[in-house]
């Protein structure tokens, strides 16, 4: 079935996945609840069948040992390279889209359900939960959203969770979240330069060493889930997933210009990407949509943290990932730990 991976409006129709594969959780049970201030939360009225569909799509989502063993040997490979970061401060997910092994879309990670300081991740649940209280944007909320996830715009952003604020509450971006089955995160912080104001340090809490107790957090499965509901256009609904991807595309050879080009630094020529990064002077994070050359199409999510510079992990890591993709014949053994090409044998 032939795909199409244009921006403003990517149709991808496949099948859910095969019968009596292993599902994949996005959810995270082995992180301590942080303390949430008391909001109101006004649920949409006519919202439940397109959070259904979103539902459905996570749940049939297929874990897969082959990604996992691949995505471990190129993160070990990628952090042995860049030696100014420790494993336990990374996070990556990987879903490919159309597996080679067959059945359907399958993900793997490394750290993928532990939860991170979200940084810009978090724009994309803040204007998927926009769309989902709103419908039919205004003028002036369609240029926040675009200012948002397009330009990375703090005040676009602000804006988003300022209307939601006052017609919904300061939960509603969690609670659009938890509408689709995931668990364990947070987002309902405002986007901060400097020291917080009184209202803004009260919802934050206790001040950690990189952050707040009740900062934006997410995990990369999370993260990357979005991504992949967006590649179906069941995130919130499909005029809303294909107006949030035509923000996010941006041009490859454009992308890769900057001491932070991340993902697309790693892509080949040819490549398409819709991409959301985010970062502070300790943590870098970037999700993305992928299309190769080759045509094959994957989302790849990163999370990191360190305590100097930032590092040159993620556009490794996804250049390594990008050959892997474009020259994988689909008969390498999954069991083996390292991949080693047949002639090397």
């Amino acid at each position: 079935m032939r795909k199409v991976f244009s921006v403003g409006a990517i149709i991808m129709m496949a099948g859910v996945a095969a019968a009596g594969s292993q599902k994949v959780s996005v959810e995270v049970s082995s992180v301590k609840k942080v303390h949430r201030p008391a909001h109101r939360v006004v649920a949409p009225a006519a919202n439940n069948a397109s959070a259904a569909r979103s539902h459905q799509l996570l749940c049939s989502l297929r874990r897969s040992e082959r990604i996992d063993k691949m995505l471990n040997e190129i993160v070990n490979q990628t952090l042995s390279m860049v030696r100014t970061i420790n494993k336990e401060d990374v996070a990556v997910s990987l879903i490919e889209l159309c597996p080679q092994d067959g059945g359907g879309p399958a993900l793997g990670h490394v750290h993928g359900e532990q939860m991170f300081y979200a940084s810009g991740l978090a724009r994309l649940p803040y204007a998927a939960a926009l769309y989902s209280a709103r419908g039919n944007l205004t003028g002036a909320q369609r240029a926040d959203v675009m200012a948002s996830l397009r330009d990375g715009s703090n005040e676009a952003t602000n804006n988003i969770i300022g209307y939601l604020r006052s017609v919904k509450g300061g939960e509603y971006a969690n609670w659009y979240l938890s509408s689709i089955g995931m668990k364990n995160f947070n987002v309902n912080q405002r986007f901060i330069a400097g020291d917080p104001s009184p209202a803004d340090a009260a919802r934050l809490g206790r001040k950690l060493d990189m952050n707040y107790e009740n900062s934006n957090r997410l995990t990369a499965n999370q993260s990357a889930s979005l991504f992949y509901l967006l590649a179906y256009d069941a995130l919130v609904s499909p005029a809303a997933s294909q107006a949030m991807k035509a923000y996010m595309h941006h041009p490859l050879e454009q992308k890769k210009i900057g001491v932070l080009a991340g993902i697309a630094d790693g892509l080949p020529v040819g490549s398409e990407i819709i991409t959301l990064n985010g970062y502070t002077v300790r943590n870098y994070n970037e999700a993305a949509l992928i299309k190769l050359p080759n045509g094959r199409q994957y989302v790849l999510s990163v999370m990191t943290k360190y305590n100097g510079y930032p590092t040159v992990f993620i556009p490794l890591l996804s250049r390594t990932i990008a050959f892997r993709m474009m020259t994988s014949t689909g008969s390498e053994d999954p069991a083996l730990h390292t991949y080693i090409p047949a002639r090397a044998r």
